[in-house]
């Protein structure tokens, strides 16, 4: 008797058949092609599991899953131009004989916070691409507005929505932003 494995006498034990066993396109014995070997590999591999990488590393590869969005674009209202954020409804009526006035009540740089809701019958001083308070739905120009002590007249109505961006205009949270088997290129990234 051998130390390692069975007697002579003794026959090999036949292999039980495995069920769920894929079985391979050629017949038994027969080499698969390797065009047939990747398909058969490819076919009883399970999907890999998603996973992260750098921004850099991406190029050239393939998303595993959808790619949504989780935030709104722009994160918040703001002016497309310099100007005044006023409700459009304070302005009707305005014509260049009979302007009418608004006090400016605050100013909000472009990188400024929101600051408070805007009181009606007001105007508020804002810059190219600051966020608009809540409650105005339109930005006027600074050049088609006269400022005056305290401070601003118009001379025309304004229109509604104007030179505003609104919040999640762009891209809402929960927007599909790429399908999964995208491959990504420098322009996607």
């Amino acid at each position: 008797m051998a130390i390692f494995g069975r007697a002579k006498d003794q026959e090999a034990p036949q292999r039980a058949a495995i069920p769920d066993e894929p079985q391979a396109e050629s017949g038994p014995g027969e080499p698969r092609s390797v065009v047939d070997e990747r398909a058969f590999l490819l076919e009883n591999t399970p999907e890999p599991r998603p996973f992260g990488l750098g921004l850099l590393d991406v190029d050239g590869l393939t998303l595993s899953e959808n790619l949504v969005s989780d935030i709104d674009l722009p994160v918040y209202t703001a002016a497309q131009t310099a100007g005044w954020a006023v409700r459009a409804a304070n302005l009707v009526g305005a014509t260049p004989e009979r302007p009418i006035s608004l006090p400016v009540v605050a100013s909000i740089p472009a990188s400024g916070p929101i600051g408070d809701a805007l009181i009606p019958g007001t105007a508020v001083a804002v810059e190219q691409g600051s966020p608009v308070p809540d409650g105005a739905d339109a930005v006027i120009p600074a050049e088609l507005g006269i400022p005056i002590e305290d401070g601003v007249s118009f001379p025309q109505e304004a229109g509604w929505p104007t030179n505003i961006v609104k919040i999640g205009s762009r891209i809402e949270d929960g927007d599909d932003l790429m399908a999964a088997g995208t491959e990504l290129n420098p322009r996607q990234i």
